[in-house]
């Protein structure tokens, strides 16, 4: 989410007076078809048969998967496939990133593209991760703090949330990448959830875990992070939030799907605009009457238009007007105007009317 966009608005022809920006941001989202997490998955299995030249091979030792993890999936040519877990993130990392250059090769020149070849602005402010991503950089930090505890008599870096640097990252997803499935599940869960509770999909997923880490590190290497930057925010709760994961008391209600926390973020973002724009909507009313109060000519410029337009309308509907020379000897000539035009030229001269009772005579 980039909020990168300057948009000026008005409420009414009134506000127009005050050159004030009332919104200097607007909402920003792009989407890359293809490179969820089930895409890439798909990609990195096809691509790791194609470099060791297994593709007819029923086994596939893939190093984006966690030790001693084993599961069918699809590889290349719609033919299943045993995975076999060997742990190796920068080798998955690698992997990803050729994925990741491929889809950029149309590239247009001199623009910054993400994936998929799409031009887009780079950011460069600070970002809240969300969905999949943001829970396997918490979860590697719920497992490390148990490897931690595990193994006393060696120093485990801990992950440095909610800002972790990307060398913290990596040294995080070598760490994780290279241990057991079963050390994951058990340092995974969360505190007060207990073992027999946890749901077969949250297992399932946790398989994936190195993937989802390695896959996260090469976005923010897209997006332009650098190492020494702490800029993408990794939270497990905002304020307000509607629960969609688990949590502390809440930890046996069911997680929600990404494009639901997608939303909220959408939903917090337009709300908090509305009272920026509430906001500044009472600033510019205070603005207004602060200037009028100090004598700003409003009144005299109403005043003068008044009189501009009372002009206007006494030249265009006035019946005379006064002709210039002589139209005759000691008087003064006019012009009969009709609609502000001169029709006709007429002298002064004596006439005399008669009235009669019926026309017709």
């Amino acid at each position: 989410m980039v909020f990168d966009v300057r948009e000026r608005w008005r409420r009414s022809k009134r506000q127009r007076q005050v050159n004030v920006a009332l919104n200097i941001s607007d909402f920003y989202g792009r989407e890359y078809p293809g490179f969820g997490r089930n895409q890439v998955q798909q990609a990195v299995v096809k691509l790791q048969q194609e470099k060791i030249k297994s593709a007819d091979s029923d086994a596939l030792q893939h190093p984006c998967f966690l030790r001693d993890y084993a599961s069918a999936v699809e590889g290349v040519k719609g033919v299943n496939v045993t995975l076999q877990g060997t742990g190796d993130a920068d080798k998955c990392m690698m992997l990803i990133r050729s994925h990741v250059a491929s889809s950029n090769a149309n590239c247009p020149p001199e623009n910054f593209c993400v994936l998929g070849s799409a031009p887009q602005p780079q950011g460069f402010g600070s970002f809240y991760a969300s969905g999949v991503l943001k829970e396997a950089v918490l979860t590697a930090s719920r497992v490390l703090e148990y490897v931690s505890n595990k193994l006393e008599d060696q120093d485990v870096p801990l992950l440095q949330l909610p800002t972790p640097a990307l060398p913290v990252l990596r040294n995080a997803a070598k760490i994780v990448c290279a241990l057991p499935h079963k050390d994951v599940v058990s340092g995974a869960a969360v505190p007060g959830l207990e073992a027999n509770s946890r749901a077969s999909d949250e297992v399932e997923q946790l398989s994936t875990l190195c993937l989802d880490l390695c896959y996260t590190i090469v976005l923010l290497e897209q997006i332009g992070v650098q190492d020494a930057d702490e800029r993408i925010h990794f939270v497990e709760h905002f304020e307000k939030q509607p629960i969609l994961s688990r949590h502390g008391s809440e930890a046996n209600e069911r997680q929600s799907s990404p494009s639901e926390l997608v939303a909220w973020l959408t939903g917090a973002f337009l709300y908090l605009e509305a009272l920026q724009r509430k906001v500044t909507f009472s600033i510019e009313s205070e603005l207004l009457a602060e200037q009028l109060s100090a004598g700003l000519p409003l009144g005299w410029n109403m005043s003068l238009m008044v009189l501009v337009a009372a002009c206007c309308f006494l030249y265009l509907t006035t019946g005379r007007a006064v002709a210039t020379g002589r139209a005759g000897r000691g008087s003064g000539g006019y012009h009969r105007v009709v609609n502000g035009g001169a029709k006709a030229k007429y002298q002064d001269t004596t006439q005399s009317i008669v009235f009669v009772d019926d026309a017709r005579e």
